[in-house]
C-alpha cells in the first residue's frame, strides 16, 4: 500500500474520521503522498552511487541534485545557503541536528557555513 510506511494508528485516525474512503484518501495524500513521487528513493540511490558522488568532485551540486527529488526538500533550496547562515550566526556551530519530516535535508549538509561534527 502507498501508506505503510506511515504510523498505523495515524491512518486509522484519518480514516475514522473521514466521511468516506475519498476524503481519507485526499487527506493522506495532504499528509504524505504529495511529498513523495515515484521512485524518488532509487532515483537517489543512483545519484548517491554514481562514481561522480563517490569521489566527492562537487558534493554540493550532487546533494542538491538529490534534494530536489523531494518536493519538502526542494521548497528549501531557493534559500538554503541563507538559512543556514541565520541559524549558525544565532546557535553556533551545531553538534547535534534534529529535522523531523525531512525528506532529503541531511544531504544539505554541504550548506552549511559551519559543519556539525560527524562520525
Amino acid at each position: 500500500m502507498k501508506y505503510d510506511n506511515l504510523y498505523p494508528p495515524l491512518v486509522e485516525r484519518i480514516y475514522n474520521e473521514a466521511t468516506d474512503i475519498k476524503s481519507a484518501k485526499k487527506r493522506l495524500h495532504q499528509l504524505y503522498g504529495a511529498y513523495n513521487s515515484a521512485n524518488i528513493h532509487k532515483k537517489a540511490e543512483k545519484i548517491l552511487y554514481s562514481e561522480r558522488f563517490s569521489e566527492c568532485e562537487s558534493p554540493e551540486s550532487e546533494a542538491f541534485k538529490i534534494m530536489r527529488l523531494h518536493a519538502s526538500t526542494k521548497e528549501r533550496l531557493p534559500h538554503i545557503s541563507e538559512f543556514y547562515q541565520f541559524i549558525t550566526d544565532h546557535t553556533g556551530n551545531p553538534e547535534t541536528i534534529l529535522d523531523l519530516g525531512c525528506g532529503f535535508n541531511p544531504f544539505s549538509l554541504h550548506f552549511m557555513p559551519k559543519k556539525p561534527k560527524t562520525c
